[in-house]
């Protein structure tokens, strides 16, 4: 047990060595990256100071196609930031399409469908079991925030669009 217990508190800091030294090389092309590499290692450390440096220096950060292939959640967080340093309304405006170009609107419909057909079977399927409700229940929250989800993003898609066609009506 001894032993257990001086590994796992070796290998805590070695994984705590490992996040100063990917925290003290990052920059503005590899921020992105390394935003998602924080949710799979589970480190806030990492995810604030990716954050950080992707709202002070957007334009580095957009050097890569990165900002393409992050989750909604994070592209929003970015977007909507008030802390968000970027040269111009167009440059945020650009980013948005092109990470819209990436996660097709035809997406965003085929999770609503799928939604759709969550609940339905969940409906169909509900009654012969209802001394399981409370695990329909949780299944039917976890529907119910996917539908957020996809209604927050259905809401920035639109907002996107409108911005797009008038940034191309102004041309």
């Amino acid at each position: 047990v001894e032993d257990s217990w001086k590994g796992q508190e070796y290998l805590f800091h070695v994984r705590e060595l490992c996040v100063q030294h990917v925290i003290q090389h990052m920059d503005g092309i590899n921020a992105l990256p390394m935003l998602r590499f924080s949710e799979a290692c589970n480190s806030a450390a990492i995810k604030q100071t990716a954050t950080a440096i992707i709202l002070g220096d957007f334009e580095s950060a957009l050097a890569t196609d990165s900002f393409r292939t992050l989750h909604f959640r994070h592209a929003r967080e970015i977007l909507e930031s008030p802390r968000l340093r970027a040269q111009s309304e167009e440059q945020v405006c650009e980013a948005a399409v092109g990470w819209l170009e990436t996660h097709h609107y035809d997406r965003l419909m085929a999770e609503l469908e799928l939604r759709d057909n969550l609940i339905h079977k969940l409906d169909s399927i509900k009654e012969p079991f209802k001394d399981l409700s409370g695990t329909f229940d949780t299944l039917r929250a976890d529907v119910r925030e996917l539908t957020v989800q996809v209604e927050e993003q259905r809401a920035v898609v639109n907002k996107c669009s409108k911005h797009a066609q008038f940034l191309q009506d102004q041309l």
